[in-house]
């Protein structure tokens, strides 16, 4: 699906990896290591890199981590503008089921985008994401306002999304997440650049990308 090689940008230094269909994957890394702009990349955002990057996908989508404020219309409009139709009138009875059943599944109420709260904001545009049916999901810090709950909910429906055979790119800084749910874990902004299976990823792999300071807390439910 994703082949990138030899990859120089900014922070990015060498970097080479390979994503195969049917992958989440989760991009980590301190802040400035470059985990936003590798997702524009890989998006075809940015264009003026040095090496090589293959994407073998026809529809992507790229979620950005900024929130539009605003936008004119209920939530489930919202959502259903992720299908491209040149018309609302477009949209059949089966398209208006999917989009009320995510608005169910993610625990969210009819009602106008803007007079939701930023982690309803969040889902709604993740499930605009969902319904576009892209074989190529690129999602920039899309549960930073979430709970656990909700965070739960939205990466086992990334789980099922994959499972069609698509894959999904999620930058996140969320290691219990990751652990979790995710396939694959690329590592940047550590003292060397690393890409493992997510049954690789450990604590001597965390500390080699934060550092021998990092710690880890265990919290007791």
């Amino acid at each position: 699906m994703i082949t990138v090689e030899d990859l120089s940008y900014s922070v990015l230094k060498n970097i080479t990896f390979h994503v195969p269909r049917g992958m989440l994957v989760a991009i980590i890394g301190p802040n400035g290591a470059g985990k936003s702009t590798l997702l524009k990349i890989i998006g075809g955002l940015i264009k003026d890199y040095k090496g090589k990057v293959k994407v073998n996908a026809k529809i992507k989508f790229y979620l950005s981590q900024h929130l539009p404020k605003e936008l004119p219309g209920l939530n489930s409009e919202v959502i259903l503008t992720g299908l491209e139709k040149s018309s609302f009138y477009d949209i059949d009875k089966k398209e208006w089921g999917k989009a009320r059943e995510y608005l169910s599944l993610l625990g969210l109420k009819e009602k106008p985008y803007d007079e939701q709260s930023g982690g309803e904001k969040q889902k709604t545009l993740l499930a605009r994401a969902l319904i576009s049916d892209a074989e190529l999901l690129l999602l920039d810090e899309p549960f930073s306002a979430l709970d656990v709950k909700s965070s739960n909910v939205v990466y086992k429906l990334l789980k099922d999304y994959v499972k069609k055979g698509k894959t999904a790119l999620v930058v996140t800084h969320d290691l219990s997440m990751v652990s979790k749910y995710v396939d694959r874990v690329i590592c940047l902004g550590g003292k060397e650049f690393l890409t493992c299976h997510v049954d690789e990823f450990n604590l001597d792999t965390i500390v080699k990308l934060y550092g021998e300071d990092f710690k880890v807390i265990h919290h007791v439910h």
